[in-house]
């Protein structure tokens, strides 16, 4: 039993080392506040300037997503970059799986949007996908090589104009460090985020494998801090009205309520360090602040017009085969929990959904007769046989 408790005690304290270094955001802020120390007037001043004239209804985003990869398995593929692109889309509009909002939160998820396209075109105005790859010798994107990432010369990739593109570069970088950006008025070397390979687009049985790393990010890129603030306790705030006081991060998935600061956390916003499945929604409070950094410090951007902007289609979703009595699939652009509840109201099957892909379920063990099925808001009945 002692070698046990004390097996269980390693692993426990190892997974939570990494899920510790989600993201590099307070650590860099951090570093740089050494060589500046007015680095933190200068992020709270994003704060202060609420001169919002003019407010275009459509906000539209371009990206260009530079892949190095020095082993295949990090040659992120296009069809990935588009369903990364998609799940922006989703979030950054709070179309995602909203049923896990506790009610006292939901009054405060966002109604307006900022949209995302991949670039067509480059600084040149020649014709582009939006997306540039090439191998590099060096493996691991850190130490002596981690600003490598950002030259050409150097085996990584330029930037492209930062005041009109939002750059992604996507590498094998610090394992302990999921992704990083930067903020508005930041004084760095590179204006973008940074996603480690493992974290970009969808993967199984990962904390991070649903695409949520770069909407944190790219919510740093827009000018939010996390959701606790720029550090731990009490006394430090993120600066949102509608987001509650909370001490510290959360990991993985709690249960609601979390109380700290006198108050439930708001853990499964999308600015805390929860699981990918459980973060969420932007506040209003939140992506106001974010529209209003896009037209103050970041109105460059809006200067791009893209030619097409990848969605999530919710008019595609569909069973097959209907009634069954084996193997269902799911056929669906939507993310979220899959639940299936029998004629009684019982949930008797759950799983979770990447966004755009078909699901297989395997429900033979159900017995004969009409169940009903919950993804993000629609409801089909479905009878197996």
């Amino acid at each position: 039993m002692k070698i046990v408790i004390l097996l269980l005690l390693s692993l426990g304290n190892f997974f939570f080392s990494i899920q510790a270094q989600t993201c590099g955001f307070d650590e860099k802020i951090a570093t740089l506040a050494k060589k500046d120390p007015n680095i933190y007037s200068r992020f709270e001043q994003l704060f202060r300037n609420k001169n919002t004239p003019n407010h275009r209804q459509e906000i539209v985003i371009p990206i260009v997503v530079h892949i190095l990869w020095n082993h295949e398995s990090q040659n992120i593929s296009d069809e990935t970059v588009h369903e990364q692109i998609k799940i922006l889309n989703r979030d950054f509009n709070n179309q995602g799986d909203l049923s896990i909002i506790p009610k006292e939160f939901r009054p405060y998820i966002a109604t307006k949007k900022i949209q995302f396209c991949l670039a067509n075109t480059n600084p040149k105005g020649l014709p582009s996908s939006g997306i540039e790859r090439k191998s590099t010798k060096i493996e691991i994107f850190t130490g002596i090589y981690e600003n490598a990432l950002y030259s050409s010369s150097r085996g990584g990739f330029d930037a492209w104009d930062e005041s009109r593109f939002l750059n992604i570069w996507v590498a094998n970088i610090n394992p302990d460090i999921l992704g990083q950006a930067t903020f508005p008025g930041e004084s760095h070397t590179f204006d973008g985020a940074v996603i480690h390979s493992d974290a970009f687009g969808t993967h199984e049985n990962t904390n991070s494998g649903l695409g949520r790393t770069l909407v944190h990010e790219v919510g740093h890129y827009f000018g939010l801090p996390h959701i606790w603030g720029m550090d731990n306790g009490c006394e430090f705030d993120d600066g949102i009205e509608d987001t509650p006081n909370q001490e510290t991060h959360h990991f993985f998935c709690p249960r609601h309520p979390s109380i700290s600061c006198g108050s439930p956390d708001m853990f499964m916003n999308f600015m805390d360090y929860v699981n990918d499945e459980c973060m969420v929604f932007f506040t209003q409070g939140q992506m106001d602040h974010m529209i209003n950094v896009i037209h103050n410090q970041r109105s460059g951007l809006l200067d791009f017009a893209c030619k097409e902007i990848v969605k999530v289609d919710d008019n595609e979703n569909y069973l097959s085969p209907n009634p069954t009595h084996d193997l269902l699939i799911v056929h669906s652009k939507l993310i979220g929990e899959i639940q299936i509840f029998n004629s009684i109201g019982q949930l008797v099957m759950n799983k979770y959904k990447p966004v755009g892909q078909d699901t297989h379920l395997d429900i033979s063990r159900l017995q004969g007769g009409i169940y009903f099925m919950w993804l993000d808001g629609w409801v089909i009945l479905s009878r197996f046989a």
